[in-house]
């Protein structure tokens, strides 16, 4: 135990020297967090999770560890849009579809004919069979059932091709009746359709105006053919997002001008994004913000909302960040001298490019994290889904960067072929090296949220430290070892003193238990279990008293085991998971891993050792993550917390 425990004393000095030079450089490196080897095809990775495809065709699931969670017997699979907040595949087996956990449990059984996913932060996912929609909470538990062929749009609102209900199987209304169905313009595809949207606790649907109505909408001169209304959580009514006379580009001219609102997009729980078209104008977008029933200003394009802001092109087509109600938030202008805005060629709009006047290869990143252009210039710049991009610099070598600004893949590691054909996720990056018949597949973990440093080194700086870092733990280990040889018979000695002592100490408890009056009854004998040992009355069948006190207790916060407390011996290791088969305590959290980390009680030091093997990591309670796979003493008295603050544990 002194032996693992002296290595792991070193592996934690080395993890806190290399983090804290990391904090102080501008520019992040990571190697890849671990590998995994394939020899079937590498279909999509997200999550820590590989989807792969056999010599067959069939489809299958593993792990970050190379094993097989979930064997190749489908016809089809994918991961869900978000990976950041669902663990899950979508599955296909001939004509039936069904969604598995990680582990393949079914939580949705392979059964349907179409299924709605967990989406949009729902926890409420839908099987339908032609006749009937079954309705599955996030366990994989069936919830209820709707008479028709209805998709999720909520926890709570369920909608047909005719007609929206509640989870209760009650018709809230029928889109026919409110003219919330798409008239047949032309187009086709989504004519006849109603489009809505869950906004937190509403439901936020496209209003068509009657042709010839008598009662026929208008805002001043202008009139309307198609609004937005809000309806309650019962399907009343709530508010109408309606253009206004004075949206008008020249708004003394509206005679004879036709203007339409329709729902573009969600940006919060009481905000929507809201496109406005009226005759003769370009079109142009709007935030509503429903508990406030205000507007925004007039936007021509707004981007993809990250943390709370956004980029967007204000009415003068100057770009601007703003937030979730519409606010600039910016204070000075947002351009790069020497350089043009490519906006449109800006991807999901967590960076804006911009080259360099006159020039092909000299490209900038205008960061909206930060609101600042970053200070590297590149060569040539790719966006990628999940608000990655890979970078070239000047030299020819290609790396990934995150949206916070951060190298996931460093320069040079990969062509840029390679990092092209990348699988990008919510929390990671995966890389397949398909030179050999095994395929290595390289898995890097990217924190999106990472708090900024308050210095800069230059890269060159960083490498020297490390270097000189290196070599001075490289003689301290020397060091200890010479030292750890010298009281190596010191300690074997104190050692079997220990043991004689433990076990005259022992012999003398036993003495005085059998001693005891509760011991001489005949209905009374002692349990020794992995965790303590009891006194149980047998007649009575029921637990007295304790016959000695653990040294240490594990105390549920949250979750599974909330409100219990676990007893732990000093050196006994407590395994905590999802995975009923390698774990002591078993949790049902999906943002636990099958195996997420290992609880040690040191006696020695009246304290506690914690392992992180995760991929959603341990975090203390100032939000502070553990680093992974190494053993990180902790004092009595922390608390931990298991992929979010959900799942936690007082360590006593």
């Amino acid at each position: 135990m002194e032996e693992s425990m002296r290595k792991a004393g070193v592996k934690r000095v080395v993890a806190a020297v290399l983090v804290g030079i990391l904090m102080i450089s501008d520019t992040v490196f990571a190697s890849d967090d671990y590998q995994v080897q394939t020899k079937n095809t590498v279909v999509d990775a997200a999550d820590a999770h590989v989807i792969v495809q056999d010599t067959a065709g069939k489809y299958g699931l593993i792990d970050q560890d190379g094993e097989e969670v979930i064997a190749c017997e489908y016809d089809n699979m994918s991961f869900p849009e978000d990976t950041e907040e669902y663990d899950y595949v979508i599955v296909q087996k001939g004509d039936k579809q069904g969604i598995l956990d990680y582990e393949g449990k079914e939580l949705v059984a392979v059964r349907y004919d179409s299924i709605t996913p967990y989406v949009d932060g729902n926890t409420v996912a839908a099987g339908r069979d032609g006749v009937w929609t079954y309705l599955y909470d996030e366990k994989g538990k069936e919830a209820g059932r709707l008479e028709g062929q209805y998709e999720v749009v909520s926890d709570y609102f369920f909608k047909s091709d005719a007609d929206l209900k509640n989870d209760k199987d009650k018709q809230i209304f029928t889109f026919a009746e409110n003219n919330l169905l798409s008239p047949d313009d032309g187009n086709g595809e989504d004519a006849g359709k109603a489009h809505c949207l869950k906004i937190g606790k509403y439901i936020a649907a496209d209003y068509y105006v009657s042709e010839g109505a008598e009662d026929k909408e208008s805002a001043g001169d202008m009139s309307i053919s198609r609004y937005v209304k809000i309806f309650d959580r019962d399907g009343s009514g709530y508010a109408d997002v309606k253009p206004e006379e004075s949206w008008a580009d020249d708004d003394e001219q509206t005679e004879n001008l036709t203007a339409a609102a329709s729902l573009e997009d969600v940006i919060s729980d009481h905000s929507l994004k809201v496109r406005v078209q009226i005759s003769g104008e370009k079109d142009s977008y709007r935030i509503y913000d429903i508990e406030k029933a205000t507007y925004s200003e007039k936007y021509r394009d707004i981007g993809t909302f990250i943390d709370g802001k956004a980029f967007a092109l204000d009415k003068n087509k100057d770009l601007q960040i703003i937030d979730e109600s519409g606010k600039t938030i910016n204070d000075e202008s947002l351009n790069i001298d020497g350089y043009s805005r490519k906006y449109d060629e800006s991807g999901d709009k967590a960076y804006i490019l911009f080259k360099k006047k006159g020039e092909n290869t000299d490209w900038k990143l205008f960061s909206l994290k930060t609101g600042q252009a970053l200070p590297e210039t590149y060569e040539e710049v790719i966006f990628k889904e999940h608000q990655y991009v890979i970078v070239g610099n000047e030299d020819g070598k290609y790396g990934v960067m995150n949206r916070d600004g951060n190298m996931v893949i460093p320069f040079g590691e990969y062509g840029k072929e390679v990092l092209e054909a990348g699988f990008y996720s919510d929390n990671s990056v995966c890389i397949t090296d398909t030179s050999t018949s095994n395929k290595i597949i390289h898995f890097y973990e990217s924190v999106l949220e990472e708090k900024e440093s308050t210095f800069h080194v230059p890269i060159a700086v960083v490498i020297v430290i490390v270097v000189a870092v290196v070599l001075v733990i490289a003689l301290v280990v020397l060091l200890m070892r010479r030292t750890h040889r010298r009281k190596e018979e010191e300690r074997m000695e104190q050692e079997r003193r220990e043991q004689a002592r433990q076990e005259a100490e022992r012999r003398k408890r036993q003495n005085q238990q059998n001693r005891s009056p509760i011991y001489g009854r005949e209905n009374v004998r002692i349990i020794h279990s992995d965790r303590a040992d009891y006194v149980m009355d047998k007649s009575e069948g029921r637990q007295t008293r304790p016959a000695f006190q653990s040294s240490g207790i594990i105390r549920g916060l949250r979750g599974d085991y909330a409100g219990r407390e676990i007893p732990i011996r000093p050196g006994q290791k407590i395994r905590i998971g999802r995975s009923h088969g390698d774990n002591d305590l078993v949790v049902s959290s999906i943002k636990a891993s099958r195996r997420h980390c290992i609880v040690t009680y040191s006696e020695d030091q009246k304290g506690y050792f914690v392992k992180d093997l995760s991929s959603n990591g341990v975090y203390l309670a100032q939000g502070t993550r553990l680093p992974k796979n190494v053993d990180v003493p902790l004092p009595a008295g922390t608390v931990i917390f298991l992929g979010n603050e959900q799942l936690s544990f007082e360590l006593k």
